[in-house]
């Protein structure tokens, strides 16, 4: 049986998981892209940590941060 939330009805759980990890993969790619854009070098190893992160707000943080750090290892965590 499907299951229903307000906003998205009969959305399943798999499909609204797949949604979240889609939705994480495009704002670390813009984390990147931002710095990148900044002429910030991203090692492998950052690259790495920010693909691997799947936590929303932290995205986020770390893409508002990226607007203003100088290197990538000013990241906060």
């Amino acid at each position: 049986m499907l299951k229903t939330d307000e906003s998205r009805p009969y959305r399943s759980e798999l499909f609204r998981s797949l949604e979240a990890k889609g939705q994480a993969e495009g704002k670390a790619e813009s984390v990147i892209n931002v710095l990148r854009a900044r002429d910030i070098e991203v090692p492998s190893s950052a690259r790495e940590r920010i693909l691997s992160c799947t936590d929303i707000a932290q995205l986020d943080s770390w893409l508002t941060q990226a607007l203003t750090v100088t290197s990538v290892e000013q990241l906060e965590r």
